[in-house]
């Protein structure tokens, strides 16, 4: 039997019975602190295919910046892989085991005002390629803020694919995105996230319409210690017999699946590989796999979306899911429309990718 999971300080810091968590920039805060000491750091501002592929490249093995604290600041607009990217994904490969990476959506023309609404900057794949394809083998690699779409391939991780190959080992943290319409004949039609040594943190993000023709439509999330929490997982499919539609998530060492929503996915919406998993306070429409380690205030039940068919995730005003689900150590994040979770020690949340309620708690009632 596994040991009780427990989170890292990264992830959870205990205030008297409750906890709160961090917030996901504070690791590349630190990144940036010590840029100051001594480590470079270097901003791009892009606004076109072939710039964020050059900022991509100069930041990879062989490039200029390799190494370094890289932030890329992608102005809103759409982004399709084809000539730019030597038609293949947007792609970045930092195999020297130094350096950090953040990629982030929602900057203005300047990159000095961001808006952190994933609809505003799309990365497409045209229905040709994979989208984004990022490896990094130590430190932390950020994606935020963005829409992933249209990507086909025979590979797996046809929307994001990140951490693919051995030995790619970094700190993953993947927030605030909508991850949408990616197809791959392989498995992990969404998004696939790896590794093995360290953390990999996925929070507010919708992950729709994606399919697999070998599993895992909606992705797979494979970590020493993962956190999958506040997101949406709706839609996703694929036409193996017997396999999932949803997420598949294993953790080798603790994982928590927190606030989730999985529902309407081919057979489970959520596929656990491990045991050593805590399940709380999700709307499952069906789990696989493993049992969980531990399992608290989980419900199925409709969730009551606006207008799925139509691509409307948020919750209706009645939804039962609305304020429904006990805090315990929320990690503070944006959802892909750009608002904030309530961080609080006492009182509730919604379930799922969107912050739909500012504050609800046992006294004011929302």
């Amino acid at each position: 039997m596994p040991s009780t999971p427990i989170r890292s300080h990264r992830l959870k810091t205990t205030l008297s019975n409750h906890a709160c968590k961090s917030a996901a920039p504070v690791v590349f805060a630190t990144a940036l602190l010590a840029a100051s000491a001594g480590v470079h750091a270097h901003t791009f501002c892009v606004s076109t295919a072939t710039q964020l592929q050059n900022a991509l490249t100069d930041s990879s093995d062989g490039g200029m910046y390799v190494g370094e604290v890289n932030q890329i600041k992608v102005v809103k607009g759409t982004y399709k892989t084809g000539a730019a990217t030597g038609n293949g994904p947007f792609h970045y490969s930092n195999l020297s085991g130094v350096g950090y990476f953040d990629l982030q959506g929602g900057w203005n023309a300047g990159c000095n005002q961001r808006t952190q609404k994933a609809a505003l900057t799309v990365l497409d794949g045209d229905n040709a390629t994979r989208v984004l394809h990022l490896r990094q083998v130590a430190n932390e690699l950020d994606v935020s803020s963005f829409t992933i779409q249209n990507g086909q391939t025979n590979q797996i991780g046809a929307g994001l694919a990140i951490n693919d190959g051995s030995g790619d080992n970094s700190q993953v943290v993947v927030t605030g995105n909508i991850i949408r319409d990616n197809h791959t004949s392989n498995s992990a039609g969404g998004i696939f996230a790896s590794s093995a040594t360290s953390y990999v943190d996925v929070y507010n993000n919708l992950i729709t319409g994606n399919s697999a023709d070998a599993g895992d439509g909606a992705g797979e999330v494979l970590a020493h210690i993962g956190s999958v929490e506040h997101n949406t997982v709706s839609r996703n499919t694929t036409t193996a017999t017997g396999e999932t539609g949803g997420l598949y998530f294993s953790s080798s060492s603790n994982g928590f699946v927190d606030y989730n929503i999985f529902w309407n996915n081919t057979n489970a919406g959520i596929y656990l590989g491990s045991s050593a998993v805590q399940l709380d306070y999700n709307d499952i429409g069906m789990h696989g796999g493993s049992n969980p380690f531990t399992f608290t205030g989980d419900v199925s039940v409709d969730p009551g979306f606006v207008d799925a068919a139509g691509g409307n995730f948020h919750l209706t005003a009645d939804s039962p899911l609305l304020g429904a689900m006990a805090v315990d150590g929320e990690y503070q994040s944006v959802d892909p429309d750009g608002n904030a979770n309530t961080l609080a020690s006492y009182g509730k949340t919604d379930a799922g990718a969107y912050n739909e309620t500012v504050f609800k708690d046992g006294f004011d009632g929302g």
